[in-house]
C-alpha cells in the first residue's frame, strides 16, 4: 500500500509538473480591440450615423471583443457623466494593461481650449476625457475626435500608449456637420477611405484621410482644417499584437 501511495504521489507530482510545462510554452493571449463611439452633440444627426458607422469599418478590421456607442435619445442626453459611465463600463470588460480602446468622440467643437459639445451640459474638455480615461485605468488607447478645432485634444490626451487623431488642427473648424450627411468629412475620409485602403495602419490611414480632406475642402473652398495626429512610443508595438 505504501509503493501505491507513492506511485500515485509520482503520478500527481508529475501531472501537475506537466501541466506547468505546457502552460509555460502557450502562448500569451494576443491584446484585444474595444470600440466605443460618443455622439456627443445632438443638433444634428450625422454625429449619431458616423460613431455607429464607424464601429462597423473597425469591426471589419479587428476582430472587437466589444463594441458600444452613446448617443442622445428622447429620454437622455450625453452628458460628461454619461461619457464617464460609458467609459468605465468599456474598461469593465477589458484587460486593462493589454486591451485597447478605440475611442470615437464625435460633436460639434469650440475654440481656445474649451473642449466639444455634448448635448446635456455644454462642454466636454479635453483635460475632462482624460481625467475620465485616467480613471478607467485603460492603458492604451487609440482616441478620434471629429470636431472642430479638435487639435486642441492632442497634447492633454497625447502619451507613450495613445494615438490621439483630430479632424483638424486647435485653431480651425472642421466641416460636414449636417442633418443631410451620414459622415463629416473627416469620419469619411478617416473611415471610409483611410482604414478601408490601410486597414490597421492607422498612420496610413490617417495620411490618405489627411489628403482626401484637403482635396474636398480646395473643391468646396472651404478653410483648411489640418487634421492632426499624435503617436506614442509604445503604441505601436501593442497594436502589431492584436488580433
Amino acid at each position: 500500500m505504501a509503493t501505491t501511495a507513492l506511485t500515485k504521489t509520482f503520478q500527481t507530482a508529475f501531472g501537475l509538473s506537466l501541466g506547468l510545462f505546457f502552460a509555460m510554452l502557450a502562448p500569451a493571449s494576443a491584446q484585444q480591440m474595444h470600440y466605443l463611439g460618443i455622439a456627443a452633440s445632438d443638433r444634428e444627426t450625422v454625429f449619431q450615423s458616423e460613431v455607429t458607422g464607424a464601429g462597423t469599418t473597425v469591426a471589419s478590421k479587428w476582430q472587437l471583443a466589444s463594441s458600444g456607442t452613446v448617443s442622445s435619445s428622447f429620454f437622455r442626453r450625453v452628458t460628461p457623466a454619461s461619457v464617464e459611465q460609458a467609459i468605465q463600463s468599456a474598461a469593465s470588460k477589458m484587460e486593462l494593461e493589454k486591451d485597447v480602446l478605440f475611442l470615437l468622440v464625435s460633436s460639434h467643437g469650440a475654440p481656445r481650449g474649451l473642449g466639444v459639445e455634448v448635448s446635456g451640459s455644454g462642454l466636454m474638455t479635453a483635460r475632462q476625457l482624460r481625467a475620465m480615461l485616467d480613471a478607467s485605468r485603460i492603458k492604451n488607447r487609440v482616441i478620434v475626435v471629429s470636431a472642430c478645432y479638435a487639435g486642441q485634444f492632442i497634447g492633454p490626451l497625447a502619451g507613450p500608449n495613445t494615438v490621439v487623431i483630430t479632424a483638424a488642427n486647435a485653431t480651425n473648424p472642421s466641416f460636414g456637420c449636417s442633418n443631410q450627411r451620414t459622415y463629416t468629412y473627416f469620419g469619411d475620409a478617416f473611415f471610409n477611405y483611410g482604414i478601408a485602403q490601410k486597414g490597421r495602419d492607422l498612420k496610413g490611414a490617417f495620411a490618405v484621410a489627411k489628403t482626401t480632406v484637403t482635396q474636398w475642402e480646395r473643391r468646396d473652398g472651404e478653410r483648411p482644417s489640418q487634421p492632426q495626429i499624435s503617436v506614442g512610443t509604445r503604441i505601436g508595438a501593442v497594436l502589431a499584437g492584436m488580433k
